[in-house]
């Protein structure tokens, strides 16, 4: 993946999804937590969109937490984490 080819926010949310995959022990980096960090992100443009159609930003955090929380978490495999082809796309 090319960092450069994104924007400099874009960028901040692609760390912030790997931090919490990392966080959460996941071997994977998915949808789920790019998904968060970007409902996350502070004066970003996707809470925004999301309250202007009328979608509780707090209530789709917490589907997205739930959905992360079913994901299995690694325990001892290193700090590897690999990009699933889901994210990719």
């Amino acid at each position: 993946m090319d960092m450069n080819q994104y924007t400099q926010r874009a960028q901040q949310a692609i760390i912030k999804a790997q931090e919490e995959a990392i966080r959460r022990n996941h071997q994977q980096l998915d949808g789920e937590h790019l998904h968060l960090a970007l409902l996350t992100q502070k004066d970003g443009l996707i809470p925004k969109l999301i309250g202007v159609m009328g979608v509780d930003v707090q209530r789709a955090i917490a589907l997205v937490e739930a959905a992360l929380d079913k994901i299995p978490a690694v325990h001892g495999g290193g700090d590897n984490l690999y990009a699933s082809r889901r994210f990719n796309k």
